[in-house]
């Protein structure tokens, strides 16, 4: 698993990670994972122009920064702002880091984040935060056209719920369109495309995501999951063919991505609580 990780971290930290998010304008300059036994830290003070995330994995170690020494232990973290001195005085040799160099284009997250920084204590972070580095590592050494974008994608999932240690109040006003837009966006296009019996798999390919991203984004914007959302916007479709169209019940049940009819009308009448043909004469009486 060591060997796996290292080659992917490496994998990783070659990748041009120099791009602009729509609504998010982060500027990357590096991400990996970093070993103490397969290579050397700087030991002496040094500073960045940009912000630098230290978190630990495994292990120990010891930074300067805010003019106090810091332990890291397994998910804690130091956040370093720009232009902050620090150091590295001591690691356990088990001792493995995720580190994740980049800068923030919007002056007003920039200040904030600077800001929080400034707390000068070390923070930790939860499952998804380290689940988001295991989505990082496995994408960084795929050969299938869209890894690179899902790495990007993740990295912006990464850079909200750093935002949401670090600053709580900040994400609710200043990123919500970006993940109401894209979920508008993944609706759109499964009601357009009922028909072509789209897997879960079809739908976060089309949107650069990984299932896992797909997966996170349902639950965190509608509390679905996306076979649950596909559903919804199946019933969607069939209750507004049936009230607003002649088509017969099979071929409304082609269009909503159903086999035939017996098993539309089954599928509708346990979630509408009555029977297509039923619904249709309802609307239309």
């Amino acid at each position: 698993m060591e060997e796996r990780t290292l080659l992917a971290s490496r994998a990783l930290a070659r990748l041009d990670l120099n791009a602009r998010e729509e609504e998010i304008p982060l500027h990357h300059f590096w991400c990996r994972v970093a070993f103490q036994k397969y290579e050397q830290y700087n030991p002496k003070p040094h500073r960045h122009s940009f912000f630098e995330l230290h978190l630990c994995l495994t292990g120990e170690c010891v930074i300067e920064a805010f003019g106090k020494r810091h332990t890291l232990t397994p998910r804690a973290f130091l956040f370093i702002p720009p232009q902050q001195v620090h150091t590295i005085h001591a690691q356990s040799e088990d001792f493995t880091k995720f580190v994740w160099g980049f800068s923030v284009e919007d002056p007003v997250i920039s200040v904030e984040l600077s800001k929080s920084a400034a707390v000068s204590h070390p923070h930790r972070v939860g499952d998804d935060f380290l689940h988001g580095i295991d989505i990082l590592l496995e994408n960084s050494t795929g050969t299938a056209f869209g890894s690179h974008p899902f790495i990007l994608a993740e990295l912006s999932q990464l850079f909200l719920l750093l935002v949401r240690i670090l600053s709580p109040g900040l994400p609710a006003t200043r990123f919500q369109k970006n993940r109401s837009t894209q979920l508008s966006e993944i609706q759109k296009y499964i009601l357009d495309n009922l028909s072509s019996k789209l897997t879960v798999e079809d739908i976060a390919s089309q949107f650069f995501l990984s299932r896992k991203q797909l997966v996170r984004l349902c639950a965190d914007e509608c509390h679905m999951s996306p076979h649950q959302l596909k559903q919804s916007l199946q019933s969607q479709k069939i209750r507004q063919l049936l009230a607003e169209t002649d088509l017969t019940l099979e071929e409304i049940s082609l269009e909503a991505g159903f086999a035939d009819k017996y098993a539309m009308s089954k599928f509708f009448t346990k979630t509408e609580g009555l029977p297509p043909a039923r619904y249709r004469k309802s609307v239309r009486s």
